[in-house]
């Protein structure tokens, strides 16, 4: 029987995450939110929470799309498609915000054992989170 060739082994040094970067937009033209978030290791997904109003409040998981092999690197992402009715917005998948609504969000980071390691604040307005129900308390 030939040898089998077989990959080299890749060493996984994990360390905790940070946000290295991110981006939110809006394509008026697809109707669409996009956030897409840099982390400096493996990561266990994150959170988004936003809200206009502080009344109605929404949240999407953001998966990793992207990982680096040897645990260096995260790239998150979540694409929402813009509803023209409120009640007709799902979670992760759509929303209620138009691009002109310009919402004020919560990023949550976890680390791969699914603990809040990163918050960073998203829109014009940097809100108090700490008063909303059900909004995870950040470090």
């Amino acid at each position: 029987m030939p040898p089998v060739d077989s990959e080299p082994l890749v060493e996984v040094t994990l360390t905790t995450p940070e946000i290295t970067a991110s981006e939110l937009l809006c394509d008026e033209t697809l109707e669409r939110w996009q956030l897409d978030v840099s982390a400096s290791s493996w990561t266990g997904g994150g959170a988004l929470w936003w809200t206009t109003d502080q009344i109605y409040i929404e949240s999407h998981d953001v998966r990793s799309r992207s990982a680096a092999p040897d645990g260096s690197s995260d790239e998150l992402r979540l694409r929402l498609n813009i509803v023209a009715d409120w009640r007709d917005a799902q979670t992760n998948l759509s929303t209620a915000f138009l691009c002109a609504s310009e919402p004020d969000g919560l990023f949550v980071l976890y680390d791969p054992s699914g603990d809040i390691v990163a918050c960073q604040s998203l829109g014009p307005a940097v809100m108090d989170w700490s008063r909303v129900a059900d909004v995870p308390m950040c470090p």
